[in-house]
């Protein structure tokens, strides 16, 4: 089941990698950009909701022994805590979400942004939520 999930959250991030802007920020001017560099990791997770592959996607991280724990289908999960305040997460919102920091923090460290750097992004947010669910909380 582990395989599946990265399968399809490759594909729905390579897919929603189309709505990446095109573009490395200016440093001489970024306010003409921040909005669209705000809006962007919703837009890729929007467009990740949007492909058929989605369903497949949430039945598969409902599936899986870690992911399910923390996010299941149906209902929501324990009180995670993150930057944004504390939030119970479903199957139906970590697949979009796992893509959607992927794009957020690929702006953060300037990668160019590409399919290929969103994919690599996503599955290690996929790890990363595995461990935590697991209880690891060493640092790799």
């Amino acid at each position: 089941m582990a395989d599946d999930v990265e399968r399809l959250i490759g594909v729905l991030a390579g897919d929603a990698a189309s709505k990446l802007l095109p573009f490395v920020p200016s440093r001489a001017n970024p306010q003409a950009e921040l909005v669209l560099l705000f809006q962007e990791p919703q837009d890729v997770a929007a467009a990740a909701v949007g492909n058929e592959a989605y369903r497949q996607a949430v039945e598969a991280v409902a599936a899986d022994p870690d992911l399910g724990r923390t996010a299941p289908l149906g209902e929501f999960g324990p009180v995670l805590s993150a930057i944004t305040g504390w939030h119970r997460l479903s199957a139906n919102d970590l697949v979009p979400r796992l893509i959607g920091a992927a794009a957020a923090e690929l702006r953060c460290f300037a990668l160019e942004p590409s399919a290929t750097q969103l994919v690599e992004i996503a599955m290690r947010n996929v790890e990363l939520v595995r461990r935590i669910a697991r209880g690891d909380l060493s640092r790799s």
